[in-house]
């Protein structure tokens, strides 16, 4: 990286605590450019580096990315030097202007040291930083001045939790007093003020699983890993003997040994969760004396090399990119200053081994990964589904899932995704099926925002919100909950899958248009083996392939009639809301101008049918017995079939749900009617 690239990264990189994530060196096949912001096809180059020496070359790539949808904003170096706040802010009013929102003010500083005879515009030294900077911030050094009142109130809060105040009681005055640390995400969302979860991780260097006994009589012991699962204070709780790991090359499941505090740092996944915080004496530990200062700088590292890392547990890959969207953090790459990892200086009760030697620094992140996605192999359904679908319903799951997909590690586990790129649609579309398709899951995420994302966005707790607004979105037909977290995932997993079919299905007509015949149904049944096989429920896989069958349902439809609105909400059922979503987020991933579908007539249709045609109305005015006396059919899926048949002529209105004697009359023509066998 040139200085003004470092100064303009070190600025942007904070936005991702805003939910905009601006990526650096991105490749658009076949160019590398500066910088890119994805959901707004925005490229930003700085000026004097990428092919201002080739003029002709230079206006060919500008043509060729233009005509690609994207927009270039070049930036003088010159200009950054002089005041890379205001370039920064620039380039936001232009995001601004393309329609992308921030979460909250942008307006910080860089932190970046004044480079020397630089003059002013680099940022604040640490001694001019505010005191709500440093609250907002862990110290490096750990506990004491740096820290601030607000971060020794959340780890005050956190030991507060009923589950450690009870577990810290019944082991006073035992070998466990002083012995007992909690470790791993808790202590590092406490920190970032991010709201607890109802299972916390503790590591000590002595027995755990007969402290978990003790504890809890119907604790569950893993002996092969040392550890022990009990339930205290309805929080699922994971006791843990520190323990060293080794792999097999064909398998994540590690052989474990009792080792010290420093070696079960090093075995996790990043150095932000091997922060220790003692249950009994409140102090906070940094084994590895490197967590904190990339706490406090979003950075992602392995506490080892990350190829080892990544080797061993191919997982971590898959958290990698959740971490980075979820906290907002950035992979460690060389451009980061690097943290002292000497010895620690700290003194556990138990730690001796904390002082044993020294930590090596670690390669690029984002190389380890592309080298070892193909690993990914090794990892079961199950759990690559469980970060899969924490990816899906975290914050920018479209721009996760190109990162997914930049690093390979979508080949092994979804291949089928990866055959949606470069499939070009026609003339309705601006995009090929893959990139048509991450605007679709964006615009779910913006404009389909479950609760908790809308309280995110808006810095609002669940207090403080309106009347109106917990009525408010998501529900488009008024009145109930909105989505549960199964429903959102069935809903984002349709967005992801809607158009699967398509690479199956596509042709060139005589006029030499693009054409999709039957994808929908094509891709129905694939989206359907596609989730059973990532090990969702079967429940899950069938709605989703309901919503993909149906993606298309109102495809040159302009208004509805009430036989074929009923049908709708028939067909759909609980997934009609989902539905609905789906189907306004592909429309508004369309070519600009080309949507003309006005949902808002089709859900007043909606919304009248269901109030004054209940469906309650719509049955079948013969049961399945009576058919079987009326026909002679003895019971079977034929029964089912014609009692729908009749229901059909309830809903179009030929017959009243009431009136039998017309429901057996076209009873006997349906069985006339029927192809001889």
């Amino acid at each position: 990286m040139t200085k003004p690239e470092l100064f303009f990264w070190n600025k942007v990189r904070l936005w991702s605590k805003h939910g905009v994530h601006i990526r650096r060196h991105h490749i658009i096949s076949p160019f590398i450019v500066d910088f890119a912001h994805l959901p707004s096809k925005t490229i930003i180059e700085i000026y004097g580096r990428s092919h201002t020496d080739r003029d002709q070359q230079d206006k060919r790539r500008e043509e060729f990315l233009e005509n690609k949808g994207w927009r270039i904003v070049r930036i003088e170096n010159d200009d950054i030097l002089r005041n890379s706040d205001n370039v920064a802010q620039s380039v936001a009013q232009y995001l601004i202007n393309r329609g992308i929102e921030f979460s909250s003010s942008r307006n910080q500083s860089t932190n970046h040291p004044s480079p020397p005879g630089e003059g002013q515009g680099w940022g604040q030294k640490e001694s001019k930083r505010s005191s709500e900077d440093k609250a907002d911030h862990p110290s490096p050094q750990g506990e004491g001045q740096g820290w601030g009142a607000t971060n020794q109130q959340r780890l005050g809060s956190l030991l507060n939790h009923p589950a450690l105040k009870i577990i810290a009681e019944k082991t006073k005055s035992t070998p466990y007093e002083n012995n007992l640390n909690l470790v791993g995400g808790a202590v590092r969302d406490a920190l970032l003020g991010r709201s607890p979860k109802n299972d916390l991780d503790i590591v000590t260097e002595l027995d755990a699983q007969a402290l978990a006994k003790t504890l809890d009589k119907n604790a569950q012991i893993y002996p092969r890993f040392g550890t022990a699962m009990i339930r205290v204070a309805s929080t699922n709780i994971e006791l843990v003997t520190a323990r060293k790991e080794s792999y097999d090359a064909t398998s994540r499941k590690p052989h474990t040994e009792p080792a010290t505090l420093l070696d079960d740092a090093k075995r996790r996944d990043f150095t932000v969760n091997t922060l220790l915080l003692n249950i009994h004496t409140g102090d906070l530990y940094d084994p590895l004396n490197s967590a904190l200062a990339d706490l406090e700088s979003r950075t992602l590292r392995t506490p080892l090399d990350p190829a080892e890392t990544f080797h061993d547990d191919p997982l971590r890959m898959l958290r990698a990119v959740r971490f980075k969207y979820q906290l907002g953090f950035d992979y460690q790459t060389p451009d980061h200053p690097s943290h002292s990892r000497t010895e620690s200086s700290s003194s556990l009760p138990t730690g001796e081994g904390l002082r044993e030697g020294r930590i090596q620094p670690c390669d690029e992140l984002t190389t380890a990964i592309s080298q070892e996605s193909h690993r990914l192999n090794i990892i079961s359904q199950e759990r690559i589904r469980d970060e899969f679908t924490k990816i899906l319903l975290g914050p920018n799951p479209d721009i996760a899932l190109q990162e997914l997909l930049d690093f390979g590690l979508l080949h092994s586990w979804a291949p089928e995704l990866e055959r949606m790129v470069g499939v070009e649609q026609g003339k309705w579309h601006y995009a090929d099926v893959w990139n048509h398709t991450l605007h679709v899951v964006k615009n779910i995420f913006t404009d389909y925002p479950s609760p908790s994302e809308k309280r995110q966005r808006w810095g609002q707790t669940e207090s403080n919100r309106s009347s109106e607004e917990k009525a408010d979105h998501p529900s488009l037909l008024g009145g109930g909950q909105g989505w549960g977290v199964n429903n959102r995932t069935t809903l984002l997993l349709s967005a992801l899958l809607h158009d699967i079919g398509k690479p199956l299905t596509r042709s060139i007509d005589e006029k030499g248009d693009t054409r999709f015949f039957d994808h929908e149904n094509v891709g129905a049944n694939l989206a359907y083996e596609l989730c059973l096989r990532w090990r969702y429920s079967q429940e899950t896989a069938r709605d989703v392939q309901l919503l993909v069958k149906n993606h298309m349902r109102l495809s040159g439809i302009k208004t509805l009639s009430t036989p074929a609105t009923r049908r709708i909400i028939r067909d759909l059922g609980p997934q009609l809301e989902n539905w609905l979503a789906l189907i306004d987020a592909d429309a508004n991933a369309l070519k600009k101008g080309v949507r003309k579908l006005d949902l808002s007539t089709i859900k007043n249709k909606i919304a009248e049918v269901k109030a004054f045609h209940p469906k309650s109305n719509w049955n079948s005015p013969l049961s399945g017995k009576e058919i079987m006396n009326i026909t002679g059919e003895p019971p079977g899926p034929e029964i089912g079939k014609l009692k729908t048949e009749l229901e059909n002529l309830v809903i179009e209105g030929e017959i009243q749900p009431d009136d039998k004697e017309s429901a057996k009359d076209a009873l006997q023509i349906i069985v006339r009617n029927r192809p001889k066998p």
